[in-house]
């Protein structure tokens, strides 16, 4: 193909990774580049036919003597004089001179959307909850040719997002979509999942859930939190399995799972015919807590908000998610929506690239 697919991957995370990989690994027919700061972290997830650009991270470092941050109501994030920001905008100017017939998908960077549209490059915007009507994300909606929501439309609401009409509610996914597990009737445990962005949950929220639920009910916790030494003495059928790259087989006993509201949790617990109670983490425009919003809504999750961790009756929750419509939950995701987004993204580089002669020709006509 003479066009390219980049995926620029913000590094906050690892479901903006995650998200990319599932769908490059629909599209090995096509050049695609992932760029990002912490590519490597998860290196073995990437598929070998990917390029990947390294890019420095933009906040200031100790060379940066004279970096100070300004604040910008139509940009998100505006520091000057930091060398890693310069460096970084220079390596994608650099790849979309090497590359004009890029296609962008940004997943996620007002910026990034911006320098690229300032450079002639078409960019497509990964579609977040939360309400991002403000002037840096409205700048990077408009410039886009394309908006994906890796979600079905019911789980948005178009008054906080004005550029729906605009946008591919492709449906959600996960790298368990297409094989989505079967219920096990005789799953009885309680999973405690934990997202890398950063999370409420940790040691002292599984020692006091340990001492609200019977003895009997069993606890396996995943993700990087080890048991405070405090607790050492209470920990009965709790069981650490830390961070591992497939959580499946960790939560295999588990018919409830505890975690937050990030989006690729929430895909492949459902894909997993988990049943949700989430604790939305603070994220910028309040990502997790509109989701939690939108899946309570839908009947697909229950909803602890993080003040009310410690003081809400964890028991009634847990007897609420068994309540959970599991037909219903899996509903958030479809087996069509890795299809729908390659569609939409060769529908666009059709649009730009496929008959880019008779375009130049047109435009010349008015110089």
């Amino acid at each position: 193909m003479p066009y390219n697919y980049c995926f620029y991957i913000h590094h906050h995370g690892a479901g903006h990774l995650m998200r990319a990989v599932a769908i490059a690994n629909k599209m090995p027919e096509h050049q695609i580049t992932f760029i990002g700061s912490d590519l490597m972290r998860h290196a073995n997830a990437i598929p070998d036919y990917v390029d990947c650009i390294h890019l420095p991270m933009d906040t200031p470092t100790k060379q940066d003597s004279y970096a100070k941050s300004e604040s910008k109501s139509f940009l998100h994030y505006t520091p000057l004089n930091v060398h890693g920001l310069l460096e970084r905008n220079g390596l994608m100017i650099d790849f979309f001179r090497r590359n004009p017939q890029t296609i962008i998908i940004v997943d996620v960077s007002s910026e990034v959307t911006l320098l690229a549209r300032l450079c002639g490059i078409p960019s497509v915007v990964i579609r977040q909850h939360g309400n991002r009507t403000d002037p840096a994300h409205a700048l990077a909606y408009e410039s886009a040719d394309l908006i994906i929501a890796p979600f079905s439309q019911e789980m948005d609401t178009p008054v906080n997002h004005p550029f729906w009409n605009k946008t591919l509610y492709a449906g959600g996914f996960s790298r368990y979509t297409d094989c989505k597990a079967t219920l096990d009737w005789e799953a009885k445990d309680i999973g405690i999942l934990i997202g890398e962005g950063g999370s409420p949950i940790n040691s002292s929220f599984v020692h006091h859930l340990r001492k609200e639920l019977p003895k009997e009910v069993k606890l396996h916790v995943v993700g990087k939190v080890e048991p405070s030494t405090s607790s050492l003495d209470n920990q009965t059928h709790v069981f650490y399995h830390g961070r591992v790259d497939n959580p499946q087989e960790a939560l295999r006993t588990c018919s409830r799972v505890i975690c937050n509201a990030g989006h690729n949790t929430i895909m492949e617990l459902a894909d997993l015919r988990k049943k949700i109670i989430c604790i939305p983490a603070e994220r910028p425009f309040n990502e997790q807590t509109d989701k939690a919003f939108q899946l309570e809504r839908l009947g697909c999750a229950v909803t602890v908000l993080e003040q009310h961790m410690y003081t809400v009756d964890w028991n009634a929750c847990l007897n609420y998610a068994d309540c959970i419509d599991l037909d219903r939950l899996q509903k958030l995701t479809s087996s069509n929506a890795i299809s729908n987004i390659k569609k939409g993204l060769e529908s666009l580089s059709e649009k730009h690239f496929v008959h880019s002669t008779d375009k130049v020709t047109s435009y010349e006509q008015y110089s």
